[in-house]
């Protein structure tokens, strides 16, 4: 996708990089001011971070949803049961 208009970052490097910018972990502070400012002027790549960004509420609202406590009971004696077997193999020396 490409609104057709020269910017100092390209649609394409905007776009590889949304999910990141979206998580705040583009990591390197001038990158994010880059991109930034490019979802300001460039309406396509505006859009298609909007609809990432309602995709992302969407699937947080609806996961809300907590586990019977008969279900989180036995989830958790599987993972005790399951660490304590690790504990009892015997892992050569390095």
């Amino acid at each position: 996708m490409s609104c057709g208009n020269h910017h100092e970052t390209p649609c394409r490097d905007v776009l590889t990089a949304l999910f990141i910018y979206l998580d705040n972990e583009v990591g390197d502070e001038s990158r994010s001011q880059a991109i930034a400012i490019h979802l300001e002027e460039c309406g396509p790549c505006q859009e298609e971070f909007t609809h990432e960004e309602r995709v992302r509420v969407a699937i947080s609202s609806a996961c809300k949803e907590e586990a019977p406590p008969e279900l989180r009971a036995r989830v958790m004696q599987t993972f005790t049961e399951f660490r304590l077997t690790l504990t009892e193999i015997d892992l050569p020396n390095n």
